[in-house]
């Protein structure tokens, strides 16, 4: 949701730490008005809202950015108490302040900066996701936080000398192993859970090249899909819209993809994008034609030598899948459109020597196996099923 820039009448800048935060005031007309520190606890948050309406400065936006979890707690009792609430992005309050030419960096300057780029841009309000999307983040996140530990373990592991250090790293990496399988399990118990998280779960894997993790992760890092009112709005939110260098005659270096959103659900699609490669390749029959045209034609207009722009090509076709399949509640079907003895030859299985195995889930995987986490996760699905048992029947094909 969109808002005008004159609704309301004053904006408060807040530069939130662990402990305590900054609220800087501003009129429409950008005089400042007040700076306060607060205690990061229930309390400030109620002094705060109490110091605006004693002031009179009602209507009152309040903005921030965000910093990793200690916004949270503030942002959810400002929701909760019917107040006018913003989380903008670091990167853009960080750009604000240079276009402001402002080098200083305390809390109180921050907030003023923030209270100063919510007068100037159309903010969206903030709208929290339900408590099953945010519990599904915050164990994707956790999980990714330990596959990293692992691996970084695995490594030293495999060039450490000394008996006694090779096996506290052992323990460690079973250690890690435990916890990432409990991860797993309380993913899926979420999933399950949740009647529509288990259908859009379901959706996302009925798309080739879209398995476990880069679902979850998905599920949670979005929320609901209807926020995002095109694919193009979805495309740039994740960061794999590309973005032209060009200006005059001198200037005209290569496109290259903004990388504005979340880096790891990027790495997942990067995967994911390897794994339709192979089967465009092997020419794996349950893609629909669409998608071997497409990657023929990026190909011949990158030529053989540019096989990322093919890739970050790939991760936007599937991320536009992924918000067709959900947003018309309807499964991939590789035989959408097809003439009926076409859709035949579409449903035959790989063969053995296509590198691709198809296993009793109807899942294809990779026989390469699990290397580290991009690996985990380059499943192909060829049908979306929960424990065997399948959740959508209804169907749709990759337009295109």
């Amino acid at each position: 949701m969109q808002i005008n820039i004159n609704t309301y009448s004053y904006y408060a800048g807040i530069d939130i730490s662990k402990d305590t935060f900054d609220v800087s005031v501003v009129d429409q007309d950008g005089t400042h008005l007040v700076h306060k520190q607060f205690v990061n606890n229930q309390k400030g948050f109620k002094d705060m809202v109490s110091l605006t309406k004693k002031q009179g400065w009602m209507p009152v936006l309040f903005a921030m950015e965000g910093t990793g979890g200690c916004e949270q707690k503030l942002l959810d009792y400002l929701y909760k108490h019917k107040q006018a609430v913003s989380r903008q992005e670091p990167c853009r309050i960080h750009y604000h302040r240079l276009s402001q030419g402002s080098r200083q960096k305390t809390d109180y300057v921050d907030s003023l900066i923030i209270a100063d780029y919510a007068l100037k841009n159309r903010l969206r309000l903030y709208i929290p996701k339900g408590e099953s999307y945010r519990s599904l983040q915050e164990i994707s996140r956790t999980r990714r936080m330990l596959v990293r530990y692992r691996c970084s373990l695995q490594q030293r592991f495999s060039h450490a000398q000394n008996a006694h250090a090779k096996a506290v790293l052992q323990r460690s990496i079973d250690h890690c192993t435990e916890d990432i399988e409990l991860l797993n399990s309380a993913a899926a118990e979420i999933i399950a859970s949740n009647d529509r998280l288990k259908e859009d779960y379901c959706l996302l894997k009925s798309i080739p090249g879209v398995a476990d993790i880069t679902s979850n992760f998905f599920l949670g890092l979005i929320g609901d899909i209807s926020c995002f009112a095109t694919s193009a709005k979805l495309v740039r939110f994740v960061g794999v819209n590309p973005c032209p260098h060009q200006s005059g005659t001198s200037i005209n270096s290569e496109s290259r993809i903004s990388k504005m959103g979340d880096p790891h659900m990027r790495a997942l699609l990067y995967t994911s994008a390897m794994v339709i490669l192979q089967m465009v390749d092997h020419g794996v029959k349950t893609l629909h034609p669409n998608m071997h045209r497409f990657v023929a034609k990026m190909r011949a207009k990158f030529g053989p030598s540019s096989g990322k722009k093919v890739l970050c090509a790939v991760m936007r076709k599937l991320l536009i899948l992924m918000w067709t399949v959900l947003t018309r509640r309807k499964a991939y079907d590789p035989c959408y459109g097809l003439e009926p003895q076409d859709a035949q030859a579409n449903q035959t299985p790989p063969s053995d020597d296509t590198g691709l195995v198809q296993t009793r889930a109807g899942v294809a995987t990779d026989s390469a196996g699990e290397g580290n986490e991009a690996g985990q996760d380059s499943g192909v699905t060829g049908s979306g099923c929960m424990d065997g048992k399948p959740l959508c029947d209804s169907s749709l094909a990759m337009s295109g």
